[in-house]
C-alpha cells in the first residue's frame, strides 16, 4: 500500500487490499485526525476480537463434549484391555 501511495495511486484505490478491513479503509478515507482514526481502529479491533472470542466459545461448546466422549471411550478401552485378561483367568479357575 505504501508503494502504491508513493507511486501516486489515490488513497481510496490503495486501501482496497484484501488485508485491510473495509470499514477501516472507510474510516481512514474520511480524513479525520490521527487520534480519531486510531480510536476508531481500536474500537473496530475490540469488536472483531469480541466476535472472534464468541465464535471460538461456540465452537468449543460443540467440540468439548465430543472430545470428552472420545477420551472416555479410550479410557474404557484401556481398562478393558488391561482387566479383561485378568477376569478371564479368574473365571477359568
Amino acid at each position: 500500500m505504501v508503494d502504491q501511495l508513493a507511486a501516486g495511486v489515490p488513497p481510496e484505490k490503495a486501501l482496497t487490499q484484501r488485508l485491510i478491513y473495509p470499514p477501516i479503509a472507510e474510516l481512514i478515507g474520511l480524513g479525520q485526525e490521527q487520534t480519531l482514526v486510531a480510536h476508531g481502529v481500536d474500537l473496530f479491533a475490540q469488536a472483531l476480537f469480541t466476535r472472534l472470542r464468541q465464535r471460538f466459545e461456540q465452537v468449543m461448546a460443540l467440540v468439548q463434549p465430543v472430545l470428552f466422549l472420545v477420551i472416555g471411550a479410550q479410557i474404557v478401552m484401556v481398562y478393558v484391555g488391561m482387566l479383561g485378561p485378568l477376569y478371564n483367568s479368574v473365571n477359568q479357575y
